[in-house]
């Protein structure tokens, strides 16, 4: 990805979602079902104690709820709140179009599906 796209995808996300791409990056990597801390470390490009910041960063918003294990002190399971939906939903619609036609040959598109589903779904 060049430096201009890289750069258009950082103004949509900031001038209308208030995301940045890390924080739109960790959220699309957030499933439906949740998903323990130290695996989503591993879906996004960050050290895991910029994952946990971040983790912290997005609850404090109201985007993500962050509940420890019983099991792992210190752990945590990480799920999509219901404005971090709403967010992640609105802010995928247009980095759907973006993506299209753009997408290097052999480079797998991201999958968008579980962003469009409302937390009904």
């Amino acid at each position: 990805m060049d430096n201009a796209a890289l750069r258009e995808i950082e103004h949509e996300l900031a001038e209308h979602h208030r995301l940045s791409i890390s924080e739109f990056d960790t959220l699309v990597n957030i499933p439906l079902k949740g998903t323990r801390l130290r695996e989503l470390k591993d879906r996004v490009v960050l050290t895991q104690s910029a994952v946990s910041r971040l983790c912290d960063k997005l609850a404090d918003r109201g985007l993500i709820t962050r509940s420890p294990l019983e099991e792992d002190a210190r752990g945590a399971m990480i799920h999509l709140a219901d404005a971090g939906r709403k967010v992640l939903r609105n802010a995928a619609v247009p980095m759907r179009r973006w993506w299209r036609g753009r997408s290097p040959t052999g480079c797998p598109r991201p999958s968008w599906s579980h962003c469009m589903k409302s937390s009904t779904s």
